[in-house]
């Protein structure tokens, strides 16, 4: 449990960018809304971009190995992922991958609750996201020369606020009349 925590702090204050630069498909994140009160989902856009100069087959089965660590602003680890990860199922067949050309990306929307991501109280929160798969250019295809990812979004913000309070002496509403007699 503790390899585990300590893998989420250093992905999420070290090193991101520099894993990510390096790899032939970026993953990233953005939040529709980045303020979600604790009743509401949240929706998020994942991002799978192929930064290289050659076409990308992928692993069809993207959500299986998507996973999030969550972190709160007092740096608590409310939500981690496992250090490694466990190896994705090496596809059977041609249709089990996806068609990546060069410069494109495929966007995932995902509608999930904040208990999905251990959020269950107000606060400000650093959500990572994380992906493991098989990646292959058309020349690795029949060699089954893949290569084997691990993936890692930058951090994005997310702010959970306290439900308002009902007050205690509700200010007075105007009433019919103006106060000048019209």
């Amino acid at each position: 449990m503790r390899t585990v925590i300590l893998a989420v702090l250093a992905f999420i204050s070290v090193g991101l960018t520099m894993a990510a630069d390096n790899d032939p498909v970026v993953l990233s994140l953005a939040l529709r809304s980045t303020r979600v009160k604790l009743e509401e989902p949240v929706v998020i856009l994942v991002t799978f971009s192929n930064t290289s100069g050659v076409p990308r087959y992928l692993h069809g089965d993207l959500l299986r190995t998507l996973d999030f660590g969550v972190k709160s602003s007092d740096g608590t680890v409310v939500r981690g992922f496992d250090d490694p990860p466990t190896p994705p199922q090496v596809p059977e067949f041609l249709l089990d991958l996806i068609w990546l050309d060069k410069a494109d990306s495929i966007r995932l929307v995902m509608r999930l609750p904040l208990k999905y991501f251990g959020i269950r109280e107000p606060g400000v929160y650093k959500i990572v996201g994380f992906w493991n798969g098989i990646a292959a250019t058309e020349s690795q295809l029949d060699s089954k020369d893949w290569n084997y990812l691990f993936l890692f979004s930058e951090p994005v913000e997310i702010s959970v606020p306290n439900k308002a309070l009902p007050l205690a002496n509700p200010p007075l509403q105007p009433s019919g009349r103006s106060p000048a007699g019209g």
